[in-house]
């Protein structure tokens, strides 16, 4: 309810102060954006309206809820692409500045929503191969300053 009583007084406030810059000699633009923030104040004013009548008016959200986690609001196939990705960068960034093979790097990526962006909440690298002789200790701590995240390092997968 908090929310609602703010968005109608934000509103309110933006056409009031919009209001003030309208141009003064043209009487017909000045009614007709009047009347657009009119029309705007309305809406807003009513956006509850087919909650509290249980019905859906079949008009889109104007005002989507801008809380949930990614995970509510995507795919689990696009999540999961999401996730692969942000490892297949990590694994060349890696291979790249360690001058190994990509091969040899296998990054495990979980990502997380928080506020409007993306963090990574885990990352396991596994070295085979010519990784095995890198310094994952060096790596390790690159990790963790670059993407910020705790990692986890692990050697031949073990």
């Amino acid at each position: 309810m908090n929310e609602y009583l703010m968005s109608v007084v934000l509103v309110g406030a933006v056409a009031t102060l919009a209001s003030l810059f309208l141009p003064e000699g043209d009487d017909r633009m000045r009614r007709l954006l009047e009347f657009g923030f009119a029309l705007l104040i309305l809406l807003v004013i009513l956006r509850p309206l087919p909650g509290l009548l249980g019905q859906d008016l079949g008009f889109p959200d104007l005002f989507p809820p801008a809380e949930g986690s990614a995970e509510e609001d995507l795919p689990e196939e696009t999540w999961s692409q999401m996730e692969a990705a942000v490892a297949e960068g990590i694994e060349q960034d890696i291979a790249s500045r360690y001058h190994l093979p990509p091969s040899c790097i296998r990054a495990d990526v979980e990502l997380r929503r928080e506020g409007d962006g993306l963090l990574i909440s885990s990352l396991l690298l596994t070295f085979t191969g010519e990784g095995r002789l890198a310094d994952l200790y060096a790596i390790r701590a690159y990790a963790e300053k670059n993407y910020q995240t705790v990692c986890e390092v692990k050697s031949d997968g073990g």
